[in-house]
């Protein structure tokens, strides 16, 4: 991807085969040949028993000598730091007597379903979304004379029989761990005067360190895994222990909310008696659960935060 693909977080590539030249630009219908790369063959990653043609005014890519044959194209956004979200595909073709056309895409995640596509169909998946690379096969079947693709007239300088569009994101972190939604939590911790320490609980304070609260402020949830399969709601409530003490005296959770996959809390707990020492070592531990009156409260997802600092 160019550097504005990557600002703007989008991808188009498009092949005329009137002017054959593949075209990156967004916006306009054509754009310059300085955005351009020339000739069919200089973009394909891989193809067999095909071959480039004209023919009656028109200018396409058929069988060559085989009932068989395919072309590969490969997008891959490894180093730009992105991956792809949401893929459109339009492609013109021209199938006669019996010939076949299957086009396919798929992504360092597996493959896409085969996508059979006619005409000037236009379709938009999402299958490859958080892949890094984006494979795009077409494969051709039939006798030679029955079989074409990218056929647009040769004078047609706007024609774009072959066309990809894809919106770009930044990758999740942990992205290896399946996505069950958004969860926005504000930490914050206030420092008190420094006073000796009484004993007492795990997190008493100590001898000449300073000591404050933990404030926890519990906001919303966005786009929450649905656990009822009926309804495709969850009843949300979060709950969260201090670590490495996960007994009762830190642990605190929010009212739930029923029905609702984009629930706002916006709750606020405060830890007490806690030191620089405790924050060192410490973690705040979130449970988003799915609250259930006959059942048994299932988790919908969780992380831990760090308290760690350097330099106090």
């Amino acid at each position: 991807p160019t550097l504005e693909d990557v600002t703007f977080q989008r991808l188009r590539i498009r092949y005329s085969s009137a002017s054959d030249c593949y075209y990156r630009n967004w916006s306009d219908p054509i754009c310059s040949q300085l955005a351009s790369v020339p000739h069919f063959e200089a973009a394909i990653a891989a193809s067999e028993f095909v071959k480039w043609q004209t023919s009656d005014g028109m200018t396409y890519v058929g069988l060559s000598d085989s009932e068989s044959g395919f072309i590969t194209w490969k997008v891959d956004l490894t180093g730009s730091g992105l991956v792809f979200d949401s893929v459109s595909l339009r492609v013109v073709s021209n199938e006669t007597y019996g010939g076949q056309i299957i086009y396919q895409l798929a992504g360092d995640r597996g493959k896409a379903p085969p996508l059979l596509l006619g005409g000037k169909e236009l379709l938009t998946t999402q299958d490859l979304s958080d892949s890094k690379t984006l494979t795009f096969t077409i494969f051709l079947n039939g006798k030679p004379v029955t079989c074409r693709m990218l056929s647009s007239p040769s004078n047609a300088l706007d024609s774009c029989p072959f066309e990809i569009k894809a919106t770009l994101k930044a990758p999740r972190r942990g992205h290896e761990y399946p996505y069950v939604g958004d969860l926005l939590v504000g930490v914050k911790f206030a420092a008190s005067a420094t006073h000796r320490a009484k004993g007492g609980r795990r997190h008493s304070v100590e001898a000449g360190i300073k000591q404050g609260s933990l404030q926890v402020q519990i906001v919303a949830g966005c786009n929450l895994t649905p656990v009822n399969v009926l309804t495709e709601k969850s009843d949300p409530y979060v709950k969260c222990y201090l670590l490495p003490d996960a007994s009762k005296s830190t642990k605190c959770k929010t009212s739930f909310k029923r029905k609702e996959l984009n629930p706002i809390w916006n709750e606020e707990f405060r830890f007490d008696g806690i030191s620089y020492g405790d924050l060192k070592s410490g973690a705040l531990e979130l449970w988003v659960m799915d609250w259930n009156l006959a059942l048994k409260n299932r988790p919908i997802g969780a992380c831990r935060l760090s308290l760690g600092f350097a330099n106090p």
